[in-house]
């Protein structure tokens, strides 16, 4: 009998079923690859992970890696991995039971030694830079610095400087010396003061000197008078800055008498009867140190001090010293500046940048040069805080040991460690601690200050290995 194509087909195909009815389905483990090769965990290793029905068929219980979670890539796009594979990940050789949604000790038989960044609520704020601007506007200023009036090319660097970066900055100014003659009476020097001949001027005990050409002008007002510049935004500056750093200017401008005001067209004076703007540095100095202990601020204080000659007018240059040494020991770093007649007075201006942490004072050759430089000066003092001082961690460990924390501090990064407060330089409270969930990370004492007033460019929480330096203990009192 002859079987027809459709009759042999059929036959063939109940058999071939058949047989691969015979196999047995891999299961979803077994295929996993080892240290000791495909076909299931080398003997020893911890069972394969249970698994869980959802409808869709068998899921595994999240282990809080991407490849076994998929929900975290959802929750964590930023997140990175570096080093060996994190996690107990495939090709780890070893697998363990893990909440969903949680981070596990890494395992392995290379101690899965790794990293994997932990996604946070974190907050940055924009916190402003403060200024406090000592500036000479004694007569020497009115000379020329390439075709210029010093105190014109040097003002406008100033506001050059700062105009770009106003929303973020706040400023306060001092400018030295006042001219505080309003009367007749105060046209006389005191007693005590010396008698100088027509060229020379000889400072006396009472900061005064009398001259053939009129008196020299010795005051420096406090902040808040009219010719200096309270703190305040930096538009105030911008606004009010041109109008005040021009000393003859200010006396022809109606804060003193007629007959004190200055020659042709507002210049130097000419002839007796004049008001010569000295160089009172130690007072400017002074009157800056009270207006900055007067003061709240909310990001970090710098001190620049433009001068271009020596300091007259009995300056004590030991107590300027020591007052940028004092400013120094609370974190308030002081520029020094000399423009073009200010040579005679290089190593007492080193002197001052050496104690203020600039360790050298600037020499600029022209008004573009000083504004570059006043630039560099100003985004050092423009950082980022943060917010707050707790944390939430998008997903929680269940390792707390495993978490770190890592801030970047002068563009290097830093590995935290938990308790700070055996050093003194840090504090007794000074530290971060993580919640019994594994999910908020609160740190404490100075770590936090320092935190809020920007000390650190960034802040983040490592899982797993790291290998890092400490950050370096804060200066100054806390």
């Amino acid at each position: 009998m002859f079987l027809t194509g459709r009759s042999v087909w059929l036959p063939c195909m109940v058999a071939f079923l058949a047989a691969c009815a015979s196999e047995k389905l891999p299961d979803r483990n077994s295929g996993l690859e080892t240290g000791t090769g495909r076909g299931g965990p080398p003997p020893g290793a911890p069972a394969p992970r249970p698994t869980t029905t959802t409808g869709t068929g068998p899921q595994p219980t999240g282990s809080g890696l991407p490849m076994d979670n998929p929900g975290i890539a959802k929750i964590m796009p930023d997140m990175t991995v570096a080093g060996a594979p994190a996690m107990g990940a495939a090709g780890s050789g070893s697998m363990q039971m893990c909440e969903a949604g949680k981070f596990c000790e890494p395992s392995g038989p290379d101690g899965n030694c790794g990293s994997m960044r932990l996604d946070t609520d974190l907050k940055q704020i924009q916190l402003p830079g403060n200024i406090m601007v000592i500036f000479d506007r004694s007569t020497s200023m009115e000379e020329l610095w390439n075709g210029t009036p010093r105190y014109q090319a040097a003002g406008e660097a100033f506001t050059n400087a700062i105009k770009p970066l106003e929303m973020l900055l706040r400023v306060g100014a001092i400018f030295f010396p006042s001219p505080d003659v309003q009367t007749a009476a105060d046209m006389l020097c005191p007693i005590g003061c010396n008698v100088a001949d027509p060229i020379h001027w000889i400072p006396g005990p009472g900061a005064c000197c009398l001259n053939l050409t009129g008196v020299q002008a010795c005051g420096v007002n406090t902040i808040d008078k009219t010719d200096q510049i309270k703190f305040g935004p930096a538009t105030d500056f911008l606004t009010q800055a041109p109008m005040k750093w021009r000393f003859n200017g200010l006396l022809g401008g109606g804060m003193a008498p007629a007959t004190m005001m200055g020659g042709p067209m507002g210049g130097p004076p000419m002839g007796g009867g004049g008001i010569i703007g000295a160089t009172p540095l130690g007072e400017g100095v002074k009157r800056a140190a009270e207006a900055i202990t007067g003061t709240m601020f909310d990001g970090p204080l710098v001190v620049v001090i433009l001068t271009d000659g020596e300091p007259n007018c009995d300056t004590n240059t030991q107590m300027v010293i020591q007052q940028i040494g004092a400013w120094k020991m609370k974190n308030i770093d002081t520029h020094v500046i000399g423009i073009p007649g200010s040579e005679m007075a290089a190593n007492f201006l080193d002197q001052m940048a050496m104690t203020g942490g600039t360790m050298k004072y600037l020499d600029p050759m022209n008004a573009t040069e000083l504004e570059a430089k006043l630039k560099m000066i100003l985004t050092t003092t423009i950082r980022a805080g943060f917010e707050s001082c707790t944390f939430k961690l998008e997903m929680a460990t269940m390792v707390p040991e495993k978490l770190h924390l890592v801030v970047t501090e002068g563009g290097k990064d830093k590995d935290v460690p938990r308790d700070l407060s055996k050093d003194p330089n840090w504090g007794a409270e000074a530290g971060w601690k993580i919640n019994m969930d594994g999910d908020t990370v609160e740190i404490t004492g100075r770590l936090c200050e320092l935190a809020k007033d920007g000390a650190y460019e960034s802040l983040r929480f490592d899982y797993g290995c790291v290998d890092l330096p400490p950050p370096d203990p804060p200066m100054g009192p806390t």
